[in-house]
């Protein structure tokens, strides 16, 4: 295990995480930001393993996988351990770890792990008619919405006229609650 370095608190400054490295690092006080930098030499999935050192639904971390502009990938913000993952393609990428609802200063650990080749995953960004991440007709796709602006596009051909049966899962628990709105458009938006 190693330990994050300060500052780390930009991407310029992120500290260098490899795969299946696991770093510990700590949220020092409400404006430390811990970035990690992670080099993608090929189209793979990326995820990430984060272990909070309390066990909560309190959301004292918000943690994201970000491009290398700064656009959140995906992420989430908790208070225990969370996993999750996003298909990328070759390039610099920033895992951030940030004070969340709450300032929790004990040590977390973040881990990366990388596995090659194209998945049956949303890939990021995929936001507009213009970036959906493809998929083929009676295959399932997994994704993660990161926030209420997160947005995801998926598109599909069909050669002949017919009827598009949608199925839609969700982990989400509590049924009564509207958490997602699907739309099938056509490539006009209609």
């Amino acid at each position: 295990m190693a330990n994050e370095s300060e500052p780390n608190n930009s991407r310029p400054e992120a500290d260098p995480i490899d795969f299946g490295e696991t770093v510990i690092g700590n949220i020092s006080d409400p404006n430390d930001l811990d970035y990690y930098k992670i080099e993608v030499n090929q189209t793979g999935t990326i995820t990430l393993t984060f272990n909070s050192p309390t066990a909560t639904t309190t959301k004292y971390f918000d943690v994201s996988l970000r491009n290398s502009s700064g656009e959140i990938l995906s992420g989430v913000r908790t208070g225990s351990q969370e996993v999750f993952s996003t298909l990328l393609s070759p390039g610099t990428y920033y895992a951030l770890v940030q004070k969340g609802d709450y300032l929790s200063s004990e040590d977390y650990t973040i881990k990366s792990e990388f596995s090659a080749g194209s998945s049956n995953r949303e890939s990021e960004q995929n936001n507009t008619l213009n970036t959906a991440t493809p998929i083929a007709l009676d295959t399932s796709i997994a994704g993660q919405i990161y926030n209420r602006d997160d947005r995801d596009v998926f598109s599909f051909t069909i050669d002949n006229p017919g009827t598009v049966d949608l199925s839609f899962v969700t982990s989400s628990l509590n049924t009564s609650t509207r958490y997602y709105t699907l739309q099938i458009l056509d490539s006009n938006s209609n």
